[in-house]
């Protein structure tokens, strides 16, 4: 029995009031019961939501903790990732310095070595030549091929020397780069060759090519050495046919030189491309560095290049630039 109740009943024992009194006084106890269960109500919500909160606010507590020390965990991993950063950076400075002075010596001892050996060359050559001029007739067959392997082998080591100088010293300078018509590049290409174009009657079929960023000098030794090597490689008695095209491809551009020569073993995809290797037709002339240059060459304009060749039926050498 609430205090309510009791309170009623203690006006029903009331004999001095009226019953319209009595009734007034019951309408005031049930307003002041609803309002206190009303007000209990509340504080129960209150305590309930006061009890939530106070969850809720420990949970973002431990979240705030828990945050706060990975911040802190990733912040001491940024610092050492930042320390073997500047390491690294360090280490690198200092190889690229060490790699620059390298690079350095070796085109100075390049050049020397060139000169060294280049002299004495010229000397046996020079000599050689003097006794085939002057002593040809008092030699016998056995003394008259020695002489002509001494001049010959002179010949091909002065080929080799200045192939190994003109691969070592080819660097494309940045500075160089611009916008080039790649259609002059190959008429460039093409007049260097006109005598070797002429007398293998060597036909050229060249298609539109685009302008690219690239060293103008760089793209027309890359062309005339593709060039070249189609003629020298062609088939007896067969006219060298020659197809210059491009495409383009995503970010870069595909071209392709193709000829209708004596073709390529594709066993040797990697090594043809390798400064001093011959592969095939070893009587041809040459010392093997061409395609090596071209490979430089292509790389440094930082491309790729490739073969795809038949025996018999030709090869289509293709390389990539960038656009």
């Amino acid at each position: 029995m609430t205090k309510y109740q009791n309170l009623k009943d203690h006006v029903n024992s009331l004999m001095t009031i009226s019953s319209e009194e009595q009734s007034l006084l019951f309408s005031q106890i049930d307003l002041l019961e609803k309002d206190q269960n009303r007000s209990e109500f509340k504080l129960q919500r209150l305590e309930k939501d006061r009890s939530i909160a106070v969850n809720l606010l420990e949970e973002s507590v431990k979240d705030l903790a828990q945050q706060r020390d990975l911040i802190a965990e990733n912040n001491q991993l940024l610092r050492n990732q930042s320390i073997a950063l500047e390491e690294s950076t360090s280490k690198l400075s200092h190889s690229l310095q060490a790699l620059e002075l390298s690079y350095a010596e070796l085109e100075q001892i390049t050049t020397m070595a060139s000169h060294d050996l280049k002299t004495p060359l010229r000397t046996i050559h020079s000599f050689a030549q003097l006794l085939e001029k002057k002593y040809w007739n008092s030699f016998d067959d056995e003394g008259k091929k020695y002489l002509q392997f001494i001049i010959n082998g002179t010949d091909k080591m002065n080929e080799v020397m200045n192939g190994f100088v003109n691969y070592t010293q080819t660097n494309l300078n940045d500075a160089d780069f611009f916008e080039n018509d790649l259609n002059e590049v190959v008429y460039m290409a093409i007049d260097n060759l006109k005598l070797d174009i002429k007398r293998s009657n060597t036909v050229i079929q060249n298609h539109v090519l685009p302008s690219i960023q690239s060293h103008k000098g760089g793209m027309v030794n890359l062309f005339q050495h593709l060039i070249e090597n189609a003629i020298k490689f062609s088939k007896p008695n067969t006219a060298p046919k020659i197809n210059i095209s491009s495409q383009k491809r995503n970010n870069q551009w595909l071209f392709s030189v193709t000829d209708n020569g004596t073709g390529i073993d594709e066993r040797y995809s990697e090594k043809i491309f390798e400064p001093f290797q011959r592969v095939n037709n070893l009587e041809k002339p040459g010392n093997g560095i061409g395609l090596a240059l071209c490979k430089k060459i292509v790389q440094l304009h930082r491309g790729d290049i490739w073969f795809n060749s038949k025996i018999g039926e030709g090869t289509t050498f293709n390389f990539t630039i960038p656009n």
